[in-house]
């Protein structure tokens, strides 16, 4: 992953590679705020994570350096971050597969304050993001994930990101069948129209409505 560093060189005192582990280590074990850096940057059990020692070695990123490097990060960073993670998924195979499921959902991630992209959303009754999670269906594998504002889905998002997976894995593997499954609210005509032009199977849900459960009655009476 190649993330442009625009900081002047002579004067800092935390590497990239070192900021990207401190941060995602520290979120997977349940510290999501920059503000806990504060806290856990003399930590001997992070220090050695990040590859410093716990001794010896300077503090890791503190909140302000850790806020800046967030702040700093463009959105062709952010894809080239989501392209790397999609890379990685294609690297864990040793033999390319003969079939892959793409499954898309965005969940729920309740946030506080006033941070961009929040929003209250009805179904959850909370104020929070909806990153798109998208995971290997048969293998159980994380594809990639992306942040985005607590809303539903729009046809034009839920393109945006699958277009570039499937391109990604079908320059990986060009013989690979790919299945896409989602919940109701990716089943968009425009979605739909676009699975099918690139040559994607699919299973998707459908919300209940009129037309259906006519149809459904009809099944049951006529079964």
């Amino acid at each position: 992953m190649d993330i442009f560093d625009k900081r002047r060189q002579s004067h800092i005192d935390h590497e990239l590679q070192e900021l990207f582990r401190q941060r995602a280590y520290q979120i997977a074990c349940g510290y999501e705020d920059a503000d806990d850096c504060d806290e856990l940057k003399a930590d001997p059990a992070f220090k050695i994570a990040v590859g410093r020692d716990p001794q010896d070695d300077p503090d890791l990123a503190s909140q302000p350096t850790m806020s800046r490097l967030e702040n700093a990060m463009t959105a062709r960073d952010l894809l080239r971050i989501g392209y790397a993670l999609v890379d990685q998924f294609i690297a864990s195979y040793e033999r390319p597969p003969e079939l892959i499921v793409l499954d898309m959902d965005p969940t729920a991630d309740v946030a506080y304050g006033h941070q961009q992209l929040v929003l209250f959303n009805t179904y959850e009754d909370e104020y929070c993001f909806m990153p798109f999670h998208v995971y290997e269906g048969l293998s159980g594998k994380l594809i990639t994930t992306v942040l985005r504002a607590g809303k539903t889905p729009g046809p034009a998002e839920i393109i945006s990101v699958l277009k570039r997976i499937v391109r990604r894995i079908r320059h990986a593997w060009p013989e690979v069948i790919i299945v896409f499954r989602a919940d109701s609210h990716h089943t968009k005509p425009e979605v739909m129209e676009w699975v099918e032009a690139h040559d994607v199977d699919f299973a998707t849900g459908m919300s209940p409505n009129a037309r259906l459960n006519q149809l459904f009655a009809l099944m049951n009476r006529s079964g």
